[in-house]
């Protein structure tokens, strides 16, 4: 009767650290999957900053040109 109860108890104790270290398992899981969702955002901002930046320098490229109607001898500047 002792013997049944003590593997109870620890089949018990089994049981509870094994949940436990299941738990451990998904919240490194969650922060890996955190860490894999700020490296996304991080990378969608690093494109989107690329993008803008291409952007600025298509702009800056058409300032500088002449454009092709009046070119630099414009009689009105524009």
């Amino acid at each position: 009767m002792l013997l049944l109860l003590l593997l109870l108890l620890l089949l018990l104790l089994l049981l509870l650290l094994l949940l436990l270290l299941l738990l451990l398992l998904l919240l490194l899981l969650l922060l890996l999957l955190l860490l894999l969702l700020l490296l996304l955002l991080l990378l969608l901002l690093l494109l989107l900053l690329l993008l803008l930046l291409l952007l600025l320098l298509l702009l800056l490229l058409l300032l500088l040109l002449p454009s092709p109607a009046c070119g630099r001898r414009c009689p009105k500047g524009g």
